[in-house]
């Protein structure tokens, strides 16, 4: 791929791209999940750093696959450890607990352990606070999950 065919892929937007969700290509879309959880007032929170495929079609698909029941249509999160542990002793190594802020992420996602939800942000981070862009809900995460599967 040249450099203007990938800037051309950029600006239609990485998960618009049929050509990123070849599952032999590894793109360097770098993401950050916070699992969290409020337990006795206080919330427990937790950051994972993935460094390739964060977009929607590559991590956001791989935590509904992994905690998603579509027989009982129900999310399978109960704590913050089981989710971590869960993502980290993945055979692939790819997900890392991270104690600080990545500069170059281009998504944020957040696992909601009381609300059984993952939420994510298209996010700019090259600055010191994080500009969230896009939102995508839970719902909308899902729907496009189910329509691959």
């Amino acid at each position: 791929m040249t450099i203007k065919q990938a800037n051309k892929f950029y600006k239609r937007g990485v998960h618009e791209s049929k050509y990123f969700r070849r599952k032999d290509f590894k793109m360097s879309t770098r993401s950050v999940i916070r699992i969290k959880e409020k337990q006795y007032g206080k919330t427990n929170k937790l950051d994972l750093y993935h460094h390739h495929d964060g977009y929607i079609e590559g991590v956001g698909f791989d935590l509904m696959r992994r905690f998603y029941d579509k027989d009982k249509k129900e999310m399978y999160l109960y704590d913050v450890m089981q989710v971590a542990n869960t993502l980290i002793k993945d055979i692939h190594d790819e997900y890392k607990a991270t104690p600080y802020k990545h500069a170059d992420i281009e998504y944020f996602y957040e696992i909601d352990i009381n609300k059984k939800t993952i939420t994510a942000w298209s996010v700019n981070n090259w600055e010191e606070k994080m500009k969230k862009y896009k939102k995508y809900s839970h719902n909308e995460i899902l729907k496009m999950y189910l329509r691959e599967v």
